[in-house]
């Protein structure tokens, strides 16, 4: 009687060991990535401009209507332009970083503005 006792035991000790194993696997791998930005180019069919927003998983956080970095309001001269920019900062935010636009990237990426 007590070796059936003890089978058991060992039985029920296996048991939750692999049950709390796929508990903790399920709960890492089910749960939604952070970070999961993105980026939507659009046009602006009144201003005949580009712009771009950035989401984080469908909430919008972003909505750029001009170009950033720069004097007053300069609008995105084509679909290119805002896409690179756009790209830029979702890379940005994936790597935690901060999303500004400096003047000297937008001249490496060959970014249309007026100084």
């Amino acid at each position: 009687m007590k070796r059936k006792h003890q089978y058991i035991r060992i039985f029920l000790f296996i048991f939750l060991i692999v049950l709390s194993f796929q508990v903790i696997m399920s709960l890492y791998y089910d749960r939604p990535s952070e970070n999961t930005f993105r980026a939507s180019v659009k046009h602006d069919s009144i201003d005949k401009n580009w712009f771009y927003e950035v989401y984080n998983e469908n909430h919008l956080i972003i909505k750029q209507q001009y170009i950033p970095g720069v004097q007053g309001r300069q609008y995105f001269q084509s679909k290119r332009d805002a896409e690179v920019i756009a790209l830029l900062v979702v890379k940005k935010l994936q790597k935690g970083g901060n999303p500004n636009i400096e003047v000297s990237e937008l001249e490496e990426f060959n970014i249309n503005f007026k100084n």
